[in-house]
């Protein structure tokens, strides 16, 4: 009937409707998770959120970051980083007596931890620390009167860095020699121990050379030649008023009086 049929249908979904409600009141409810709690005050944010597994990948298929700074490739050797000098001082100094002045000469080198290269009647040459040369200098020039003063600071370093250089693959050709010779036939030992002689020779040669250098660069050497203070004096100039006064042989009058006062 079409009156009970709308009444039926509306009834039946009210029930379905129903039921739905009492399900969904009666399913199991799950469990609230607590917030998290936020982080300590004294913990620094991380500075890249996209940071972990996710920004790692992402930056290696980025590849490398822009503005970053590759580094440079290596080279076979590197560069000294300081320059290597070699100081050396000549002076010319008036003394009344040359012999305190030579001994004086010999204690500052003692005493400022060097020692004594050559000494002669007149002239003496020491050797003293580098750190020590400016100090060791200004002490020799309070013992006299300096007449000349000569002091020099030499680079070497170009020079020391191709020694080692030479001295390193001469070493490295003698090592290969003596591989050689151990599994040489006669014949071929013969002209191997020939060209071993030859490198060992260039090695000692080397060698001494680099010794040296090291040597003049931790020791400066100070060379003193003494004269004695009256052969020194400068002969002084008179202006005199007349030139006929000069006519009469005044001035060197004049000069042999300061002479003998000197003396």
């Amino acid at each position: 009937m079409p009156g009970t049929s709308a009444s039926g249908s509306s009834d039946f979904d009210e029930e379905r409707s129903d039921d739905r409600v009492a399900s969904a009141a009666d399913a199991p409810v799950a469990p609230t998770q607590p917030a998290p709690a936020p982080p300590p005050a004294h913990m620094k944010k991380p500075a890249n959120v996209t940071g972990g597994a996710v920004g790692g990948a992402a930056g290696n298929a980025a590849g490398p970051a822009a503005g970053a700074k590759t580094p440079a490739p290596a080279t076979d050797a590197a560069p000294h980083e300081k320059t290597m000098l070699v100081y050396t001082a000549q002076l010319t100094m008036a003394v009344y007596q040359v012999e305190p002045g030579l001994d004086a000469v010999e204690k500052v080198a003692r005493d400022f931890g060097g020692y004594l290269a050559v000494r002669g009647d007149r002239r003496i040459e020491i050797r003293v620390p580098r750190e020590k040369f400016q100090q060791a200098l200004r002490a020799i020039e309070g013992t006299g009167d300096v007449l000349h003063r000569d002091v020099r600071a030499e680079d070497v370093t170009d020079r020391y860095v191709d020694t080692e250089s030479r001295l390193r693959n001469a070493r490295s050709m003698r090592l290969r020699l003596q591989q050689l010779l151990e599994r040489a036939q006669v014949k071929e030992a013969i002209e191997i121990e020939k060209e071993l002689g030859r490198v060992t020779q260039e090695i000692e040669l080397l060698e001494g050379k680099l010794k040296l250098l090291k040597d003049q660069i931790a020791f400066s050497t100070i060379t003193v030649e003494y004269s004695p203070k009256s052969a020194a004096i400068a002969r002084t100039t008179y202006g005199l008023p007349f030139p006929w006064l000069s006519r009469l042989g005044l001035p060197n009058l004049l000069r042999l009086n300061d002479h003998k006062e000197s003396e």
